[in-house]
């Protein structure tokens, strides 16, 4: 009997396709997913947020369920990642009692190291804040922002006025009205609320970013029933004065919001879709005021679409379009090919689909999707597989969004190290603050590609106490609380 060699490279790529196959996973060319369970029993999985809520280093899920109790509402609960590949998960309750979750976010509240939770509840007309003990497996408690805020749907974390403190911004669908609340910066937490807008028909999502790049925090929002897609911008002042620019209109049915740069000219477009017309489309910026908007579609026949992301999936430099459409229920990838569009289907069995979140779940550099289906009650994450060059092992590592992680160790003595990601190049400013305000440190302040970054800052020469580290970076304007204890 003759013995030939196995080629390594075509074993490896049998055993991709098996996997995917089996899986039902997406295989293209340079698209390959692989779907894992997260939680097959979360009754109206409806909005989620990826973080490390522990501080363990790896990233969790808050998550939260849009149905009422007398439906087998579980409320919201946070899902522990414990590691391991697969990984596995373990479902932890924050809330059992808060029915009707339309939004989940989560920011540093009151102004300890640990991260707090903040969600919506279109039938208890409610926007809430949920205190972390420290220990995130323990009681939480719940504490109100605003109540009587008819069919509450969006809540978003931000530091609005640039203090230090974590505000909110919220989104009333019944009220038609976008609602500022400023964080006092007390230890008990009172809230200053003025409302942005009262006429904004059907208000239904919200997002704040540097949208101008003027160094302040912009709103942007989706109306359902005004058909729009509008943003506000930050004229400064005190109280904060707004100037509304109409993006896009008969854009009816406005729902999910996206900024990024998809053409690569270092201004900020954004991505929206419209569950009445079916369609998924982008906004590109004409010029860095954010008065001109060329808007392009990318399809008008996705059924019922909640939600849309966008990222460079696929590893070629240009960024694709993910979508979720909640009736019947698809999660579809629009692969970006020279502006045009090809449809990947991931699944199309995801009756319920609207939650819906890119990010890089397993650290591996490439954009994993983490998306849930309400009505179906399971939450799976879709592992990219990216191979850009079997030969060379190339690794695509461009970031999906501008973020600033938490510094660890926190509190520290007498170093402690701070991550950012940039998606695109930019200009990056990173500098450091006393508790009222006067900078004390430069860390960074210069052009960097797109990137995960981490910087060791070394406090030996400060005194103890409480500081605040600021990032400025494209759409990004973030600043985290840090303690040296010496």
């Amino acid at each position: 009997m003759e013995l030939r060699t196995v080629n390594p490279l075509l074993t490896f790529v049998c055993i991709l396709f098996i996997i995917v196959m089996c899986n039902h996973t997406l295989q293209s060319q340079n698209l390959i997913f692989q779907q894992h369970p997260i939680d097959l029993t979360f009754e109206g999985i409806h909005a989620i947020k990826v973080i490390d809520l522990d501080d363990d280093g790896d990233l969790d899920i808050v998550g939260g369920s849009e149905i009422g109790p007398s439906n087998n509402s579980i409320g919201i609960h946070w899902l522990r990642n414990d590691g391991g590949y697969p990984i596995t998960w373990t479902r932890v309750e924050v809330d059992a009692n808060f029915e009707h979750v339309m939004s989940v976010d989560v920011g540093y509240i009151n102004n300890d190291t640990y991260p707090d939770i903040v969600a919506t509840s279109w039938s208890l007309h409610q926007v809430a804040w949920w205190e972390n003990s420290g220990d995130p497996n323990q009681g939480w408690s719940k504490k109100i922002i605003r109540s009587s805020f008819f069919n509450a749907h969006d809540a978003k974390c931000s530091d609005i006025d640039q203090d230090g403190d974590t505000d909110i911004i919220s989104a009333s669908h019944y009220n038609n009205s976008i609602l500022i609340s400023l964080n006092d910066g007390s230890s008990s937490v009172n809230w200053q609320n003025s409302f942005l807008t009262t006429s904004f028909a059907g208000a239904q999502r919200v997002l704040v970013t540097d949208l101008d790049k003027d160094n302040d925090p912009d709103i942007l929002g989706t109306a359902t029933d005004a058909g729009q897609v509008a943003w506000w911008r930050n004229l400064g002042g005190n109280p904060l004065a707004w100037s509304k620019t109409i993006i896009g209109t008969n854009f009816w049915g406005s729902s999910g919001l996206y900024v990024i740069d998809m053409n690569d000219d270092q201004l900020l477009d954004v991505v929206a879709n419209a569950w009445l017309s079916e369609q998924v489309a982008y906004w590109l910026s004409g010029d860095s005021t954010g008065n001109s908007w060329s808007k392009v579609v990318v399809t008008n026949s996705l059924e019922f679409p909640s939600k849309v992301s966008a990222a460079d999936f696929d590893g070629d430099s240009d960024m694709d379009i993910l979508a979720v459409g909640k009736i019947p229920g698809e999660l579809a990838l629009y692969e970006n090919i020279n502006f045009t569009w090809t449809k990947h289907v991931l699944t199309n069995n995801f009756h319920g689909g609207a939650a819906l979140e890119t990010v890089d779940l397993d650290g591996d550099t490439d954009f994993d999707i983490v998306a849930g289906a309400s009505y179906m009650g399971e939450l799976y994450w879709w592992e990219n597989l990216l191979i850009t060059s079997v030969d060379e092992n190339n690794i695509q590592t461009i970031p999906v969004k501008f973020e600033l992680n938490q510094n660890y160790p926190n509190p520290f003595n007498p170093s402690t190290k701070i991550n950012y990601s940039i998606p695109q190049k930019s200009f990056v400013s990173l500098k450091v603050y006393d508790i009222v305000g006067n900078q004390i440190v430069i860390i960074e302040e210069q052009e960097k590609p797109a990137g995960k970054y981490e910087i060791e800052f070394d406090a030996s020469a400060l005194t103890s106490g409480i500081y605040f580290y600021r990032l400025q970076a494209g759409s990004i304007i973030d600043t985290r609380k840090m303690i040296l204890i010496k």
